[in-house]
């Protein structure tokens, strides 16, 4: 008698399709993250540095007596000379940028060049220090930069300038120490680090967006109008407002972004551009904001070294002392040419 075929029931075939399915997902899971990681070890192996302002070399850190990043420049002015003292921190000192390319320079160089005038000479003082903050900038320019006898005063503001001279001018490296381990502590994330360029990866884009969120909510802090930095900042620049006054010296404010983030509307620290702007207004100081003329650039160009070093290249140096040039004359602060007023000679490209 013939045995009655074995019949399969509906549950234990679903059961089957469901485990042959995670077995193909599970297989294409790995064949996927092996693939990604060998792309990761390759971008490892293989940095390309996405721009050439990431130049870093012979930065020629030319040290005057005064211990200042410039010449030597006496103290009496020569007949003929049209002086401008810059004050600033290290955008305008110029860390990780080579010293002739550094804008106080560029813009001495292009006001002889391109903005001559028969009889005058240009200098442009640097007397920035980095770390340094508005109020000791104020400082300054009271003890040394007077002596100089200018005839016209620009301030490099970078928007940490509002920092205190306390715990927040520490606390901006914090988020750095604070996410040094993210990731990598414990035995699995340290075996992950040591073994997997994809972890790695992964883990370092996280990190760095925790960094952004943080220096985010730090800037948010500085620009609050009852921070105590804050509250100085305004009262130097006030201090600047009233050596304009009495002394009929003219001085200017000039504004750089910060140059993490790329240059168009999701730009996210527009409201501290215009809490300066109002501060430079209450102090009567005439105000440039570059960051309309970065604008649509990528901010990696902008950056000493991108990705490592946020200071201002060459390339955004070049373009600050560009735009500060036609911009001062177009506001009549420089040597009057002859009428009939002759058209500046055109200035080289920024790249």
């Amino acid at each position: 008698m013939l045995e009655p075929a074995e019949v399969t029931s509906p549950a234990r075939s679903r059961r089957t399709r469901v485990t042959a399915n995670l077995l193909v997902a599970g297989v294409s899971l790995l064949l996927s993250l092996a693939a990604a990681e060998l792309v990761a070890r390759r971008l490892e192996r293989f940095p390309t540095p996405p721009f050439p302002a990431a130049r870093f070399e012979a930065l020629g850190l030319v040290r005057n007596t005064q211990n200042f990043r410039d010449f030597e420049y006496s103290f009496e002015k020569p007949p003929g000379t049209f002086r401008i003292v810059a004050l600033g921190d290290s955008f305008t000192e110029g860390q990780g940028v080579n010293f002739d390319d550094i804008w106080p320079k560029r813009l001495e160089r292009y006001l002889n060049e391109y903005r001559r005038v028969e009889g005058v000479r240009y200098e442009v003082i640097n007397l920035a220090i980095s770390g340094t903050s508005t109020p000791r900038e104020l400082e300054i320019l009271r003890e040394r930069g007077l002596a100089y006898h200018p005839d016209l005063v620009v301030i490099g503001y970078c928007l940490n300038d509002a920092e205190d001279e306390g715990v927040h001018r520490i606390a901006r490296v914090k988020p750095h120490r604070m996410f040094k381990d993210y990731g990598s502590s414990g035995p699995v994330g340290g075996w992950l680090t040591r073994h997997s360029a994809l972890y790695r990866l992964v883990i370092g884009r996280l990190r760095n967006a925790k960094i952004s969120s943080w220096t985010l909510e730090y800037y948010r802090t500085l620009y609050r109008p009852g921070y105590e930095g804050w509250k100085e900042t305004r009262a130097a620049l006030k201090g600047f407002g009233r050596i304009k006054k009495r002394q009929g010296l003219p001085v200017v404010v000039m504004l750089f972004p910060l140059f993490s983030w790329d240059f168009d509307d999701r730009y996210p620290l527009k409201y501290a551009h215009e809490a300066v702007r109002k501060a430079a207004d209450a102090a009567r100081l005439p105000l440039l904001d570059l960051l309309p003329f970065y604008r649509g650039l990528d901010h990696r160009e902008l950056e000493a070294v991108p990705g490592r070093d946020s200071h201002p290249s060459d390339v955004a140096d070049r373009i600050a002392a560009q735009e500060l040039l036609v911009w001062l004359d177009e506001r009549g602060m420089l040597p009057p040419r002859p009428a009939p007023r002759v058209p500046p000679l055109p200035l080289p490209p920024p790249y």
